[in-house]
C-alpha cells in the first residue's frame, strides 16, 4: 500500500499543495511549473485554475530527479535555467 501524498495532507484546513500553489501566484513568479505524479488527478483537482503549466511525470516511482528533468525540460526557451548567484 501506497503512503499518504504529502501533498493532499491539510493544514490549517487546506490541502498542502494549495497552499504552495497560491502562495507562488501570490510571489508572482513568472511561469510557474507544477509537476505531479503519484495521484495526479486529485492534486490537480486541487490546483488554483489560473495554473496552466501542469506536468504530470509519468515516471514518478523513479524518484523526484525526474520531475526536475521534466520541470525543466518544459521551460520556455527565453529562460536560461542558470544561476549567476546573488548580487
Amino acid at each position: 500500500m501506497e503512503e499518504a501524498n504529502k501533498l493532499l495532507l491539510p493544514y490549517r484546513s487546506e490541502a498542502l499543495i494549495k497552499i504552495v500553489s497560491t502562495m507562488l501566484i501570490d510571489s508572482l513568479l513568472d511561469p510557474i511549473f507544477i509537476v505531479t505524479g503519484y495521484e495526479h488527478d486529485k492534486v490537480v483537482k486541487l490546483l488554483p485554475k489560473s495554473l496552466d503549466n501542469i506536468i504530470y511525470n509519468r515516471d514518478w516511482r523513479k524518484g523526484m530527479s525526474r520531475s526536475i528533468y521534466k520541470a525543466i525540460s518544459s521551460l520556455p526557451a527565453n529562460i536560461a535555467g542558470e544561476y549567476d548567484g546573488f548580487r
